[in-house]
């Protein structure tokens, strides 16, 4: 679980070592080689290196360079998940224009481990960005949530039914399901033949249903 108290930068580095392990393994990374990659000098980032090393983070040997923790690769690894899952916001859902991974190098400082398992249910789990590279797994399977999560609406087993809180589909599909009632606030319903919508059946592919975000209620 990623804590916090971690500021932009360390966890800009932490990514960076990731992107070094995924290339090369567990290799010694150079000082040089890092401040190469995130553009910064070689003094700033040995000053940065060696505080994250004190962390627990790397292990760092003077005059050769640094590796990830166990610890520093999971929290290297969570950031470069939360990324990639970013990208996917970005390009499939909100069909962004801009340079996607910019965007999502700016969002990913403000997702925690809620949001994170949120997005990851929302796009449906993907396993691999829209560049086709994999999305590393979630370091913790279990729902951050104190409380009953959101769930795919498309999840919702036969007699299952759940409050609409989030949809996120592209705006062709928005309004598809604006037609036929799918509307945050809304209860949908699986009636084991198909889905019911405050009361009134509806033909839904359950793909599209996949963007739709409930909370579930009792079963009937």
């Amino acid at each position: 679980m990623v804590s916090g108290h971690f500021e932009e930068h360390e966890e800009q580095y932490m990514e960076a070592f990731y992107d070094f392990y995924e290339k090369n393994g567990d290799e010694v990374v150079r000082n040089g080689e890092v401040a190469a990659a995130l553009k910064v000098s070689p003094a700033s980032a040995t000053e940065m290196i060696q505080r994250l090393a004190g962390k627990g983070y790397l292990n760092y040997e003077p005059y050769k360079g640094a590796r990830l923790t166990a610890s520093g690769l999971s929290f290297g690894r969570t950031m470069k998940r939360r990324h990639r899952l970013l990208e996917v916001l970005l390009v499939e859902v909100m069909n962004f224009q801009g340079d996607v991974h910019e965007a999502a190098c700016r969002m990913e400082h403000a997702v925690d481990d809620e949001l994170e398992w949120t997005l990851d249910e929302l796009l449906g789990r993907p396993d691999v960005d829209p560049s086709g590279r994999p999305i590393p797994p979630p370091e913790n399977r279990h729902s951050p949530f104190p409380k009953q999560p959101l769930v795919q609406a498309s999840t919702l087993g036969s007699g299952q039914r759940g409050e609409i809180l989030v949809i996120a589909s592209p705006s062709g599909n928005k309004e598809l399901l604006n037609s036929v009632g799918i509307s945050i606030g809304a209860e949908i319903l699986n009636t084991g033949s198909g889905w019911r919508v405050d009361g009134a059946d509806i033909d839904i592919d359950d793909s599209i249903l996949h963007k739709v975000l409930v909370k579930t209620r009792e079963s009937l």
